[in-house]
């Protein structure tokens, strides 16, 4: 649950922005390359906390050579985007904006969804409706992130990318998906975390009337 506390912290920070934009803020920000450089490289380890937490709630663990390459993976992250937002310059690599998607955002969506779909089949862990339901909506927030990425997609490769990403951005579809997206993480959330305390005081209470039951017979 702590995995997935801090994982829903470090989304989208770089919609801070557009949030304020929105909200009639009338604010001046030059400095839109080194917020990138920054709140992108977080995003995905928001990603890659909610993947361990959902590997940690479905009695899934993973070795400990996984953390490091995660480790691994969040540096290369932080390289890739440090040098992309290097200056103040708008990005006009197109390749580099789709290897975003290539080897960082993309592959964690599919790692979460595995890891959603495995949990979702067994059954020993995962009695209840609402756990159960809990699943069904992070593996939609999942589809609903892959969806905007293939918005993201089509738009570099049919545009310039100074062009692609002031319509990608200005976008009600990319904007309604990335909200939806989170609500269906948050609820989703709610749903499993009520279902593991409850299982959890249940295993308790067995436990302390066991203990009982041992003292009476002693």
């Amino acid at each position: 649950m702590l995995a997935w506390a801090l994982g829903l912290f470090l989304l989208d920070w770089f919609q801070i922005p557009t949030a304020l934009f929105g909200a009639r803020k009338q604010i001046v920000y030059s400095q839109f390359n080194v917020l990138f450089s920054v709140s992108i490289p977080l995003s995905f380890l928001g990603f890659l906390l909610i993947y361990l937490g959902i590997r940690a709630v479905t009695h899934a663990p993973l070795k400990k050579i996984v953390y490091a390459w995660f480790f691994l993976w969040f540096l290369a992250a932080l390289l890739f985007y440090g040098l992309q937002y290097q200056d103040a310059h708008p990005i006009e690599s197109q390749l580099g904006l789709l290897a975003s998607m290539a080897f960082f955002l993309v592959p964690v969506q599919v790692l979460n969804f595995s890891a959603l779909r495995a949990g979702y089949k067994k059954k020993d862990w995962l009695a209840s409706k609402p756990a159960r339901w809990g699943l069904v909506l992070l593996m939609g927030s999942v589809v609903v992130s892959l969806a905007r990425y293939t918005f993201y997609i089509v738009k570099v490769i049919l545009y310039p990318p100074e062009f692609a990403l002031l319509l990608i951005r200005s976008s009600r579809f990319y904007l309604a998906t990335q909200m939806l997206g989170i609500v269906l993480l948050v609820v989703g959330f709610l749903l499993i975390h009520g279902e593991a305390v409850r299982s959890k005081t249940q295993a308790v209470e067995m436990s302390s009337g066991h203990s009982e039951e041992f003292n009476g017979l002693k």
